[in-house]
């Protein structure tokens, strides 16, 4: 492997992530495989050891490697989904109306992961509405909410958190509140139209954060690495019914906005 010299004013290290990274990029190093040791590296980079350090540091916290302590360093493997979020919204939508049941769960016609690669975790609880929350919500704050959280693994790696909020006194008694008839794969639109709530708009916010603590143990995220969000609201009456949030690794998801531009 040969080395580029260093461009004057890049320091040694950041000349070491620069070539990883360039190394990384064409091919040299594919998904998966591992880096040189660091014994390897100092030789190659006229480096000592802390210099070699900081560099992978630098491809570490930008999510381009990850150090499994006793192994190695590995380029990360990524599988980029697109998220086809409005177009799958309007199909549930259309589905209900007509009171069909579409041929596939919602996250598989959502990321168009073929049905038997995804599995669902599903936890209910109560939990008081934060400030965030209320304000959505438009109710005080610790208001008592149902929170429905649900992880989706791909291929059995988590890919998707999703929690899903609803006003616990406006389920309480419905199948909604209760996890034993919950049906993987019917969304929340499905469900509010049983009680006589199917909203008729719906808001979604994308944005990027860096994740919790939870957040990153849950899906396995490396250091540096931030989560892309989507919050969804549903509205029923003028009143907000349903607010969803999905979490993902930002370096996994795309997302997709696919629009008939003969209706705007």
């Amino acid at each position: 492997m040969d080395v580029p010299p260093r461009r004057p004013g890049v320091s040694k290290q950041q000349h070491i992530a620069d070539v990883l990274r360039g190394l990384i990029e064409d091919g040299t190093f594919a998904p998966g495989e591992q880096l040189p040791a660091e014994p390897e590296l100092q030789r190659l980079f006229d480096a000592d050891r802390g210099t070699v350090r900081r560099g992978v540091a630098v491809l570490r916290q930008s999510g381009v490697v990850e150090t499994v302590h006793g192994r190695g360093t590995f380029v990360r493997q990524r599988r980029l989904i697109r998220h086809e979020i409005l177009s799958v919204l309007r199909a549930e939508y259309a589905h209900v109306l007509a009171g069909t049941m579409p041929d596939r769960g919602l996250f598989e016609a959502t990321t168009g992961v073929p049905v038997g690669h995804v599995e669902v975790a599903i936890a209910y609880s109560h939990v008081p509405a934060t400030p965030d929350l209320a304000a959505t919500f438009g109710v005080e704050e610790g208001t008592k909410l149902l929170c429905r959280r649900y992880i989706f693994a791909v291929d059995g790696k988590p890919h998707q958190i999703t929690h899903s909020y609803l006003l616990a006194d406006m389920v309480e008694g419905t199948p909604l509140a209760d996890p034993d008839n919950e049906q993987p794969g019917r969304g929340t639109l499905a469900q509010l139209h049983d009680i006589g709530a199917l909203p008729e708009y719906a808001t979604i916010d994308i944005y990027a954060r860096m994740p919790t603590p939870d957040e990153a143990a849950t899906l396995g995220m490396t250091e540096g690495t931030p989560v892309l969000v989507d919050r969804r609201r549903g509205l029923f009456s003028g009143k907000v019914v349903f607010v969803a949030d999905g979490v993902a690794p930002a370096d996994q998801v795309k997302v997709g906005l696919d629009i008939r531009l003969a209706q705007l």
